[in-house]
């Protein structure tokens, strides 16, 4: 599924057609629809019944900044550092509060 969001940006670099565009979008969307349709479902089986617009525009929101913001702050840190392991480890720490709170939770029912 990633290779289907990733490879396709490539595309990008070469349209100048709108069919071009199309053509990106559908296959940029068979990739993304593999992966991000699950959020609602994972949504539901957390939350229940209630509203989960809120929870999953959040995620949205994360994932969003996460992919506009990702690259450039290892980048950064990658130019910044002297090591080049220590960028990889970089990301873990902002997850840190995000495990621990999955931690506190009960399995879905059912699960």
């Amino acid at each position: 599924m990633f290779l289907l969001q990733g490879l396709p940006v490539l595309m990008l670099f070469w349209t100048q057609e709108v069919w071009q565009f199309y053509l990106f979008a559908v296959i940029f969307g068979l990739g993304y629809g593999g992966e991000g349709s699950a959020f609602p479902i994972i949504n539901r089986q957390y939350f229940g019944r209630g509203p989960m617009g809120r929870s999953f525009g959040w995620q949205q929101f994360g994932a969003g900044a996460g992919m506009a913001f990702g690259a450039w702050i290892g980048g950064a840190l990658l130019g910044y550092s002297v090591l080049t392991a220590r960028p990889s480890f970089c990301p873990l720490l902002p997850a840190r509060p995000g495990r621990l709170s999955f931690c506190r939770w009960s399995p879905p029912a059912g699960c």
